[in-house]
């Protein structure tokens, strides 16, 4: 084959275009810190009739899980599991409110779908977490805020 017979390939005009874009750092515009890193996301899921209870989100560096209620009943009752027993830990739903010091909190939630906001005093860590139901299973997804 002689190459020299060869003409340029189309594309090729494409990628020189890309290695003089102005804005190749960037999406959209946007520079990486405009977005938030994948590890701040946390997703599970877990059987509402699970013995014993089923961790559905674990968020260590807050010192908590979510967890099924470790009953065989289809009740949509999230328990919060404070694994920093003695330091208090703020709870927040569409439902309700408060905080507790124990080992383990029972969030009553509505049937579909309950918001809740969970944050310990004292620490700039937090986790907003949503969590639906159907009739056998929950559904989590939570973004942790902090460092």
């Amino acid at each position: 084959m002689d190459e020299s017979k060869l003409g340029r390939v189309p594309a090729a005009d494409l990628a020189r275009s890309a290695e003089r874009a102005s804005d190749a750092a960037t999406l959209g515009g946007l520079a990486p810190t405009a977005f938030a890193r994948s590890d701040r996301f946390v997703a599970g899921s877990g059987s509402l009739t699970a013995i014993p209870a089923q961790v559905v989100l674990s968020v260590p560096e807050l010192g908590v899980q979510l967890e099924t209620d470790g009953d065989a009943d289809q009740d949509a009752v999230i328990r919060v599991r404070n694994l920093t027993p003695g330091s208090i830990l703020d709870i927040h739903t569409n439902d309700t409110g408060g905080s507790g010091a124990g080992t383990s909190i029972l969030v009553p939630t509505t049937q579909y779908f309950d918001t809740m906001q969970l944050s310990r005093a004292g620490s700039s860590a937090g986790l907003m977490a949503t969590c639906g139901y159907d009739t056998a299973t929950v559904r989590c997804f939570g973004v942790r805020v902090g460092p």
